[in-house]
């Protein structure tokens, strides 16, 4: 999109663009998207769910969508009365329009790229959430949403969520920087999850935990998984990639950190001392052949950016992190704010490795 003005800008002038669009609800488990659910009863329902990572946000509203550029995202959505919606932020009021629709006012995102924005639109009589459970005294309130039958068996899920964000906020010495934390079991998702800032979405069958019909290394999963999206919730949304060939440094470090935190779940696990079958393993293979890769790749392609995540990206990227670790040490590996910034490349990872 290109945008011609009339008249040349001013230095130190604010200008706000305003914008009419429209955009289309696919199905195709990508951008804003609908998709088919059964309920309890048997019969056939509808939902909306996002997935913006990587270049999807383009497709959903005008923006600058590029992982480096952050901004403040202000949500409303209205809908039917019989829905519930769901976004990064709270909900901070509603409104009945005189058609009966509902105005709902989430609070202000945080600073943070196009790719972490999110919604949830369900009818209230088939999804619902447990009840919050809040983080020490931080105030800090984290459950799971999701098909009302089924959340008797997120149980599990709710509690890993809770114990590993209290974990990574002690790990890190930075809170977590949001009121809520919301883990949403959607029945349909492109994605095994993602770490969308305050409403992070998952695939139903990645939390669903039923002792009577699942077996007991389920849980291991189920860990590891919530822990590899809270560890996102640092590197990742606080730290962001500068761009996507800089993918492997957030993926790397979210599964590096989900062994850690899933040890701190459960110490009989020992995670950490299976890295060597689980992680390096996992890409050696497809590391030695003539099609592999290196594990950064400078695109613009959206086509490009698809094909990064693999295990090059995320396995060998953990493996690279995990060796950073051992040379800079417990503490200064830590600090977030040795990572900290709007946005990070490898260089500079590098030259601070090096100081």
């Amino acid at each position: 999109m290109i945008i011609k003005f009339s008249s040349d800008f001013i230095p130190g002038t604010t200008y706000t663009i305003h914008i009419d669009y429209e955009g289309d609800i696919i199905r195709d488990l990508n951008g804003l998207y609908i998709s088919d659910y059964v309920d309890i009863n048997g019969q056939d329902g509808i939902f909306m769910a996002s997935q913006m990572e990587p270049t999807y946000a383009r497709g959903v509203f005008p923006c600058v969508d590029e992982p480096a550029r952050k901004a403040i995202f202000i949500i409303n959505i209205i809908h039917d009365s019989s829905y519930a919606v769901w976004s990064n932020g709270e909900i901070d009021r509603t409104e009945t329009l005189s058609d009966g629709r509902i105005v709902t006012h989430f609070t202000p995102t945080l600073n943070m790229s196009t790719f972490l924005l999110a919604f949830i639109m369900a009818p209230k009589s088939d999804f619902a959430c447990r009840p919050h459970l809040l983080i020490n005294s931080k105030n800090i309130t984290s459950r799971i949403c999701g098909r009302a039958d089924i959340l008797s068996q997120l149980a599990y899920a709710d509690e890993v969520a809770y114990k590993v964000l209290e974990f990574f906020n002690t790990y890190f010495d930075i809170d977590y920087p949001l009121p809520k934390i919301e883990h949403f079991a959607v029945p349909d998702f492109g994605g095994g999850a993602m770490e969308n800032y305050g409403l992070l979405i998952y695939t139903e069958v990645g939390l669903f935990f039923d002792e009577k019909t699942v077996s007991a290394s389920r849980k291991q999963d189920i860990t590891l998984l919530i822990a590899h999206e809270i560890a996102h919730q640092w590197f990742g949304n606080l730290v962001s990639p500068a761009w996507w060939n800089e993918l492997w440094l957030k993926e790397g470090f979210a599964t590096y950190m989900e062994t850690l935190a899933a040890d701190s779940v459960e110490p009989l696990w020992m995670q950490e001392e299976q890295f060597i079958v689980n992680k390096i393993f996992e890409f050696i293979e497809a590391d030695s052949l003539p099609t592999s890769r290196p594990i950064s790749i400078q695109s613009t392609n959206p086509a490009d950016i698809f094909q990064l995540y693999d295990s090059i990206t995320y396995e060998k990227g953990a493996t690279v992190i995990r060796m950073m670790s051992m040379f800079l040490g417990a503490e200064t590996f830590q600090s977030i704010n040795f990572w900290l910034g709007n946005t990070t490349a490898v260089m500079e990872i590098y030259e601070r490795c090096c100081q």
